[in-house]
């Protein structure tokens, strides 16, 4: 629907796809790369990245060198420098611990990345990746390597996503990993009973002694 898309499409080497609905910024990533797969061979390289300035461009040869003397099928760029406002800042910290805590992993990447093409096609249609492509980039743990990357300045304008969007994002992210966080919930649920049933029987039994707030097991 944004008018300005028309000055892209007499160009050769640009294509431009329009869905047939809004699909949101991950899907849209996801709907392109289905669109391109078939038509890549295997050694070529895709590169994804977002278009406000924030992935820096001078940063793609970094990421296409890492990509060939690694051999990794998969390189992300990972955020070493944020210039967003100081509370989004913080609330993104939160977020990481949070994301570390249920699920085991600790996110420094997005959408900028580039992987060999026969990896992408091997890989482009699993499921997790209409729920979110930066963190199924993860959850599929392909051979992976990271480049440190500052985030630029966005070129002009605003961010439209609101805190409703970023929690929906932040659900989003975590749902590829609904296996693994679910696993860690169970872990930690079967310690927690099984720490609460053995006090109740070392209770029952005249093991444990409670005395003025203290708590000591009799010999």
């Amino acid at each position: 629907t944004d008018a300005e898309v028309a000055q892209l499409l007499p160009l050769d080497d640009v294509t431009v796809l329009t869905p047939p609905f809004n699909l949101g910024h991950q899907r849209a990533i996801v709907y392109g790369l289905r669109h391109l797969a078939p038509t890549l061979a295997d050694h070529d390289v895709v590169v994804t990245m977002d278009s406000d300035g924030e992935d820096q461009p001078a940063d793609v040869p970094r990421l296409l060198a890492a990509l060939a003397e690694s051999g990794s099928a998969l390189v992300l760029a990972e955020r070493t420098k944020r210039s967003e406002p100081l509370l989004f800042r913080l609330l993104y910290v939160m977020f990481r611990l949070f994301f570390r805590v249920i699920a085991g992993i600790t996110v420094l990447s997005g959408n900028f990345a580039a992987q060999r093409a026969d990896s992408l096609k091997a890989t482009v249609n699993h499921p997790s990746f209409d729920l979110c492509y930066s963190s199924t980039l993860l959850a599929l743990r392909r051979a992976t390597t990271t480049v440190p990357c500052a985030r630029g300045r966005r070129f002009a304008g605003r961010s439209r996503m609101n805190t409703s969007s970023l929690i929906a994002h932040g659900i989003r992210m975590l749902l590829p990993f609904s296996e693994r966080i679910a696993a860690r919930l169970l872990v930690a649920a079967a310690t927690t009973f099984v720490a609460f049933a053995t006090l109740v029987v070392l209770a029952a039994t005249g093991t444990l002694a409670v005395h003025g707030g203290s708590v000591g097991f009799a010999a």
